[in-house]
């Protein structure tokens, strides 16, 4: 969850809202490309949330998000490949045109086709990251220090501090 101001509030329950995107790929390399909506295809951009791979309910499992991205840039698709996306969702909040932006999330390219004078980018959220077997030894440990190390390792920040993490029953 993301604190938002009043006026976005507002905004968001308008009914005649502005919104926008924008982002960075950045590729293998660290070289970094602006997403908007200049440069953005026509449909161009879906993100979903999943939690269950088929209609069955699924014991264990977490939203994995997946980003499909339409862009055209100039770059060689190879040099994507293991980049990441960061983006963000934005509502004009006034009419001075004054957006607030939420992010949206950093997801990992997974692949990257050029067709018609775009890439295509598939990328998933950083939850892929942590679809590996923890295999510290937890002994001694609290789950806080077990779970930040795990997040840690895998390149993703966590999202609950210690006194949230032990605060839960």
């Amino acid at each position: 969850m993301y604190t938002t101001s009043d006026a976005y509030k507002i905004a968001i329950s308008s009914t005649s809202v502005i919104i926008s995107w924008k982002g960075t790929v950045t590729d293998v390399n660290g070289n970094k490309y602006t997403v908007d909506p200049t440069n953005i295809a026509d449909g161009g951009l879906t993100i979903t949330h999943d939690i269950c791979s088929n209609s069955n309910i699924e014991i264990g499992t977490a939203y994995i998000g997946q980003m499909d991205l339409s862009v055209y840039l100039n770059v060689d698709r190879y040099q994507l490949f293991a980049g990441t996306v960061d983006m963000s969702f934005g509502v004009q909040i006034d009419s001075s045109g004054t957006m607030e932006w939420l992010p949206c999330g950093t997801f990992d390219i997974q692949s990257a086709e050029v067709t018609e004078g775009k890439v295509k980018l598939t990328c998933y959220d950083f939850m892929q990251r942590l679809n590996v077997a923890i295999t510290q030894n937890p002994v001694g440990k609290t789950p806080y220090e077990v779970i930040s190390e795990y997040c840690e390792k895998r390149g993703v920040t966590m999202g609950t501090t210690e006194a949230e993490l032990n605060a839960m029953p």
